[in-house]
């Protein structure tokens, strides 16, 4: 595993040397070959910061311009150059910045539908997360979440099934089959990932917003008392219990 590790180390470094050198030699017609085989080098090893640092002092010469991974990385540093005006994580409010992060949400959404997208699926799946963190930043929760749930058929899940539960929680009318999504992700999450705070926070969401069974009181009391979750999920245990005994004895 060392020796593989040290190998792709070595590749990355060779290939990002090889794309820097021909690329400062561009008008040879081998440095082009060469910058486009150690770009797509680095796009394979997902070496994308890279690329993305590449192509910011160097332009796109090396890269199909209708091409999946010039449409990806345009919109990249569009985020990041945004990202660093507007740092705050809740969704923007002025308008002005809102139609900044449609446009760029719109530049991810044409790189999905480049031509030679399905070589880069991995890939795809981080556009599909960006698609929807610009969507999400635009107030766009709808269609957020959907990209979200895109991105989270890939192999990288948990991130973005928590922000497509955090994109259905700002909608205030759910449609049926929104309804249905965000129960089965709801369900999905603390399935998967039952220690993390934001699965202690689904369950106390679940036991309060619907009819409460054993399970979920199973659940609530299964939170770590290192959460910080941890004594509310207890009160509402008591009180679900409570309820319960005052139905039995009423009957």
């Amino acid at each position: 595993n060392t020796l593989e590790y040290s190998l792709e180390i070595d590749k990355t470094l060779i290939s990002r040397v090889a794309a820097v050198h021909a690329l400062e030699h561009y008008s040879d017609i081998t440095a082009k070959e060469v910058a486009k085989l150690a770009i797509a080098t680095l796009v394979e090893q997902r070496q994308l910061g890279i690329v993305r640092d590449i192509i910011s002092k160097y332009g796109y010469e090396a890269l199909d311009k209708n091409g999946f991974i010039a449409k990806y990385i345009s919109g990249d540093i569009a985020l990041q150059n945004l990202k660093s005006t507007y740092p705050s994580e809740e969704p923007a409010v002025d308008e002005t910045i809102k139609q900044s992060f449609l446009l760029i949400a719109n530049q991810f959404e044409l790189a999905t539908l480049a031509d030679d997208a399905s070589q880069f699926p991995s890939v795809v799946d981080d556009c599909n997360f960006r698609l929807g963190i610009s969507l999400y930043y635009a107030g766009q929760f709808g269609d957020a979440a959907s990209a979200f749930e895109q991105a989270a058929q890939g192999n990288n899940k948990e991130q973005p099934v928590w922000m497509a539960l955090v994109c259905l929680g700002y909608l205030t009318d759910l449609t049926e089959k929104q309804e249905k999504t965000k129960q089965d992700l709801i369900s999905f999450y603390v399935e998967n990932w039952p220690n993390s705070e934001h699965a202690a926070q689904l369950v106390l969401y679940k036991s309060v917003t619907d009819e409460a069974t054993p399970a979920d009181i199973d659940d609530l009391l299964s939170i770590p008392r290192s959460s910080p979750q941890y004594e509310e999920a207890q009160r509402q245990a008591s009180r679900i219990l409570y309820s319960m005994w005052l139905q039995n004895d009423s009957t």
